[in-house]
């Protein structure tokens, strides 16, 4: 049974550093980039419209599946007028739904990139919340903390442990975010729900 429910307040930089501004969505130098980089590390128009206030993540994890399931609500402020944002989650997490004022938003999946689509427009200064529903198995990281995703693992007494590693490769390799630097959240909120036995940092 599902016992422990843990909530942290995150400042501002928690997950993302500036260090490395350039190559933070990167894990290595590219001389070449393809279009999953170019959406994942360039400012366009459907990031730059908007600004991220405030996250609001909520996560149950599955030992056993080596899964999550959660949902995330994203407040922001409109910059410039739009009918569509970009926000980031990588495509082997599956997003059931995305729901504004209680109504479910058509949206279009490219890769690690999602495209939202309001049924109306946007205007500066609008405050918008939108809530991301979502599950899935992320990505396993092979050499932590210089590959990014989760480390499961087994203690010395044969108990479970997670941990996650996502500096580098970013924090949409496990929950649905706007993954670029340009843009850090004044605050952020995180619940996880772990079985009874476990305990969670964060």
């Amino acid at each position: 049974m599902y016992k422990r429910f843990f909530t942290i307040i995150l400042l501002l930089n928690l997950f993302l550093s500036k260090k490395n501004l350039l190559y933070a969505q990167l894990t290595h130098q590219k001389t070449q980039f393809s279009h999953q980089d170019t959406l994942r590390g360039s400012l366009s128009a459907l990031r730059s419209c908007f600004d991220v206030k405030f996250y609001d993540l909520n996560i149950e994890v599955n030992f056993e599946q080596r899964s999550i399931d959660g949902w995330c609500n994203i407040d922001f402020i409109l910059l410039k007028p739009t009918q569509q944002i970009q926000i980031d989650l990588f495509a082997n997490m599956l997003i059931d739904s995305i729901r504004y004022n209680e109504q479910p938003l058509a949206f279009i999946r490219d890769g690690n990139a999602t495209m939202i689509n309001f049924p109306m427009l946007l205007y500066p200064k609008q405050a918008v919340n939108i809530q991301v529903f979502y599950r899935g198995s992320p990505i396993i990281a092979k050499n932590a903390p210089w590959d990014g995703g989760f480390v499961w693992r087994k203690d010395k007494n044969n108990q479970d442990w997670l941990g996650i590693a996502c500096q580098g490769t970013g924090a949409s390799l496990w929950w649905p975010n706007k993954d670029h630097l340009s843009d850090e959240p004044d605050s952020m909120r995180i619940a996880v729900t772990v079985p009874g036995a476990f305990i969670c940092y964060l």
